[in-house]
């Protein structure tokens, strides 16, 4: 009876697994190919849908408490449909994206009350394997195999592939148990192809994931200075190398300037500038519960615009979570691997959001692997939490049944 429950327990995680790796695959995948918006819609909802459905069929799973950090997601979908009402249309993709990071996120939190954390490093792996194997086929098919100078000119979402490349990065300078030793060939070549999609910041992103894996929960200062000796001169090194000065710094960053005048900052930021400069004027109007439809290349001003304060609020709240859990539980030992990789992945979309409309929650569910690692994380601390408090009830039952005895002993001894 036992090993028939075992195996079907090991049948479930298998399972399990595979819907969260296939799941993975196709948020990945989609953002290399030219498909149609209603496949592509189909690919990044249905996969995680059917997950989520098979987990909570199979765990019989009812208590709603321990997801009470949706509320943050649920209170501006709740607005939209509210602005239904009052007659502003939110736009569909934000919508979208809070669908999706809602129902990654319920998942990871299923998973960090069930699984070990071996079984989920099974799903990093997973997530990294499936990334480089689009990575090859950027490189050999998208770029033609192309040379780290060499422009490249028409490559589809570039700035999504580029953030797709970045995140394996962080998982793998974070998490030991994910391809320690691969880890050395996997890591530059995933930054080879961040560079060569052009995307200036996934580009920044991958330097501030280098430089906090050496001082984000490093306290050996020989460690530290050796390998800040090494990237200095690495930099260095890059800098004063001509052709990549000219194709990284002139072509990607500058557009081609040299030097940069004002007149030419809205080329450079890619009409970014102008973002700042009407961002005001378009919040005054709607700056309580938002417009609807704004397009702004900032996640921040975008969402702001769009959803007012009323909105903005708890989605800006969820979005650093990640970094207030790492500061809060900064002394649990227990979960220092993870939170650091969490901190890491946080700053990395957060980066990334100065440049992108969607940028940590979309579009799609590109950024699913922080949501998919912070409900982990969730679920894993909700799991200590309930062990720790029955462990104490335990101890406290076992210390009232020695004082019973104990009395017992002395009534006994005494004659009362």
């Amino acid at each position: 009876m036992y090993d028939r429950y075992y195996k079907q327990k090991d049948a479930y995680y298998f399972v399990l697994i595979g819907l969260i790796i296939i799941s993975s695959i196709c948020s990945i995948s989609i953002q290399v190919v030219e498909i149609s918006q209603n496949v592509r819609n189909m690919l990044n909802y249905l996969p995680w849908i059917i997950t989520i459905v098979y987990m909570v069929i199979y765990l019989n799973y009812t208590n709603i408490v321990h997801f009470k950090m949706m509320l943050l997601l649920l209170l501006p979908l709740g607005l939209v449909l509210l602005g239904r009402v009052m007659g502003v249309s939110y736009d569909d993709s934000l919508t979208r994206a809070l669908i999706l990071v809602s129902i990654v996120f319920g998942i990871g939190i299923l998973l960090g009350e069930y699984l070990e954390q071996k079984h989920f490093d099974i799903i990093l792996k997973g997530i990294v394997v499936a990334t480089l194997l689009v990575g090859l086929y950027t490189y050999f098919v998208l770029l033609g195999g192309a040379g780290l100078y060499e422009s490249q000119v028409g490559i589809y979402n570039k700035n999504a592939l580029g953030l797709i490349f970045a995140v394996p990065v962080v998982i793998m300078l974070f998490n030991n148990n994910v391809f320690y030793k691969l880890k050395f060939i996997f890591i530059p070549f995933l930054v080879m192809l961040v560079i060569l999609c052009a995307s200036r910041t996934s580009m920044v992103c991958c330097l501030v994931a280098i430089i906090a894996r050496i001082f984000i929960g490093n306290r050996n200062w020989k460690e530290k200075s050796f390998y800040t000796l090494v990237i200095s001169g690495v930099i260095i090194f890059l800098f004063t190398n001509e052709a990549f000065y000219d194709r990284v710094i002139t072509e990607i960053f500058f557009k081609g300037h040299e030097e940069v005048t004002e007149e030419d900052y809205y080329v450079v930021t890619s009409g970014r500038s102008e973002v700042i400069k009407w961002f005001p004027t378009y919040f005054k109007q709607n700056w309580f519960i938002g417009g609807g439809g704004y397009a702004f290349e900032n996640f921040y001003l975008d969402t702001l615009c769009k959803m007012g304060i009323v909105g903005a609020i708890p989605i800006f709240m969820f979005i650093f979570s990640p970094i207030y859990y790492y500061f809060k539980d900064r002394k649990d030992k227990n979960t220092f691997e993870t939170r650091n990789m969490l901190l890491a992945l946080c700053l990395l979309m957060c980066i990334n959001g100065l440049g992108e409309e969607m940028t940590p929650l979309g579009p799609g569910v590109k950024c699913f692997v922080l949501w998919l690692s912070f409900g982990y994380f969730i679920g894993m601390r909700n799991k200590n939490k309930e062990l720790a408090l029955y462990s104490q009830e335990d101890d406290e039952s076992q210390g009232v049944e020695t004082s019973e005895v104990v009395d017992e002993t002395v009534s006994d001894n005494t004659g009362i």
